[in-house]
């Protein structure tokens, strides 16, 4: 099922908001506040679960922050179609994972919704601090915030995926060797062990995502390089750990996400344009 007619109507609100704050950009508070009530008073009740709201939640702002620091009215254009699409995609997955918790598709979905959020808040949130001469510990700390909140949503869907796959792989054995069923306590007491694993990992990601911004505003780089140059250390960050989650996790994998975190970067600072300050 690739399509929803309640995510695809969510998604034209969302589109069509962006496309009102390209016609004034005087009216970009006005579409800010919308957002953050639509989000809250349409989306949520849809998603069902205030996890599930983040990604959007997110998105749509981050979307519009990062269009309000775009020129061109033809890139501005392309820029909606695809904050429209990953906002889509985003909804569509909680309607999946609503229907069954163990949806791969519906994962990657969510996936890809929380790398694309990620990247327009990166990118929004160092291009105002340029811009708008915010103060390096605000930027610090709302990347902390921010990161954390993003990659929430979609570690914990992880881990409650492969936990449920476990649950049902053990029930399964039990019936076939007559084992010991785990009681409902039991269950609890690992489902809030996963919980906490998972909350512990995201901060992690998130106090590191904060040093490395803090040491990327020092370089002589756009808002563009450095939230692609952040983006690909918080991908490596991610994918670990959500490997790690998943339990398969690899030395090889680490070292292979390791050299291609390096090429990327060397990539995008080499041919990226080096404001030097004399």
């Amino acid at each position: 099922m690739l399509f929803k007619l309640n995510a695809f109507l969510i998604s034209f609100i969302f589109i069509i908001a962006l496309e009102t704050s390209i016609s004034d950009d005087a009216w970009f508070f006005k579409v800010l506040g919308f957002l953050v009530i639509f989000s809250i008073f349409i989306v949520w009740p849809v998603t069902g679960k205030l996890r599930f709201l983040a990604i959007p939640f997110f998105l749509s702002i981050g979307s519009l922050s990062l269009l309000y620091l775009i020129d061109g009215i033809v890139e501005k254009q392309v820029f909606v179609i695809l904050s429209g699409t990953v906002y889509y995609l985003a909804i569509l997955g909680v309607y999946r994972l609503k229907l069954y918790d163990c949806d791969q598709t519906a994962q990657g979905m969510i996936n890809l919704a929380t790398l694309a959020t990620g990247f327009f808040w990166f990118v929004s949130n160092y291009g105002w601090y340029l811009n708008f001469a915010i103060d390096a510990w605000t930027l610090v700390v709302t990347f902390i915030g921010s990161t954390f909140l993003i990659g929430l949503p979609s570690l914990r869907i992880s881990s409650e995926a492969i936990r449920k796959v476990k649950e049902r792989a053990k029930a399964e054995c039990s019936k076939a060797k007559f084992q010991k069923k785990f009681s409902k306590e039991e269950l609890e007491f690992y489902t809030k062990q996963d919980y906490l694993k998972v909350i512990m990992l995201n901060f992690v990601i998130s106090l590191v995502m904060g040093q490395v911004i803090w040491s990327l505003a020092l370089w002589p780089f756009g808002y563009l390089t450095i939230g692609v140059v952040a983006l690909v250390i918080y991908f490596v960050l991610w994918d670990i750990s959500r490997r790690y989650i998943q339990g398969n996790l690899s030395r090889s994998l680490v070292i292979k996400n390791f050299i291609l975190s390096v090429i990327a970067v060397a990539g995008v600072l080499f041919s990226a344009q080096w404001n030097l300050v004399v």
